[in-house]
């Protein structure tokens, strides 16, 4: 199962993807449609974590798959984005 929720991609100012929620079920098939600009290539790129995100988290098989803690560290896929989390 993938399930993006919440999920937000902004390039500076233009505001991409805003507050995307997709449950995609196990063998489900799934089309995505629509004009030339619409995030159809970026949703795929960030459920093949070849994009960042600016919000929101995607599932994979219930686990998230855009960050994970290690060590009180929240590791993000672009490691620009590595931040302390508060104790």
């Amino acid at each position: 199962m993938v399930r993006f929720q919440n999920m937000r991609k902004s390039y500076g100012s233009p505001i991409v993807l805003d507050n995307l929620n997709v449950d995609i079920d196990a063998g489900e098939t799934v089309t995505i449609i629509g004009p030339s600009g619409s995030g159809k290539t970026t949703v795929l790129r960030m459920l093949m974590t070849l994009e960042a995100i600016n919000g929101g988290v995607i599932y994979l098989d219930g686990e998230p798959l855009t960050h994970m803690e290690k060590g009180g560290v929240l590791v993000s896929l672009n490691p620009a984005d590595i931040r302390r989390i508060p104790s």
